[in-house]
């Protein structure tokens, strides 16, 4: 009776198995289609550091923009504002400046001094994860005000880039950081399939 049970489910089993593996590698294709789509081309990949932390509501996150991406983001904000013809020029001038584009930081953190951008130190290596290239700590900015008693604080901050090699790595180190959540890890490369997650 179990044999033949097992013939029996055995057959449904590896149907669903397939259908599941098809429909999340059909996710992931769609994905890549809509981020080639939107102009982004490239991806930072999660090495080191966790995102969430069971001590309240902190995470940490990075995006690669690339240079393109920011030009035609100030595009869209001059025509959005309506910017004068010499602010446009002028933002531009500096994006072309920092031809490596740039990467955007958002912290989230429980408490005021915790979230406050003077603790965090961003540190870039080469293709080889050896040589280091640029450090920068960031200077001290007050984070958003929660906007609820249980909310955690919330802040910002942008890297500019000298013109780079991909891939590179990107270190994060958070001064009042503890543990797996002190220094963070990630490397910045092409955009591919294999890399993506689905949400």
């Amino acid at each position: 009776m179990l044999s033949k049970l097992s013939k029996f489910i055995l057959p449904i089993l590896l149907i669903f198995f397939q259908v599941s593996c098809a429909s999340k590698s059909q996710q992931l294709k769609d994905k890549y289609d809509r981020l080639v789509s939107n102009g982004v081309k490239f991806q930072a990949i999660r090495i080191k550091g966790n995102n969430n932390s069971w001590i309240g509501l902190k995470s940490t996150l990075i995006k690669y923009i690339s240079h393109e991406e920011n030009l035609r983001e100030i595009n869209q904000k001059s025509i959005e504002e309506m910017w004068k013809p010499k602010k446009k020029q002028r933002y531009l001038d500096l994006r072309n400046h920092f031809s490596g584009g740039s990467i955007k930081l958002q912290i989230k953190r429980n408490t005021i001094g915790a979230a406050n951008t003077k603790y965090f130190t961003f540190i870039i290596k080469d293709k080889n994860d050896l040589k280091e290239i640029f450090r920068k700590k960031l200077d001290s900015s007050v984070p958003m005000v929660p906007s609820c008693a249980k909310c955690p604080w919330i802040n910002f901050a942008f890297l500019p880039l000298k013109k780079i090699e991909f891939p590179f790595y990107v270190y994060l180190v958070d001064e009042l950081g503890y543990r797996n959540n002190k220094i963070f890890k990630w490397k910045v490369d092409h955009l591919k399939i294999e890399n993506l997650k689905i949400n």
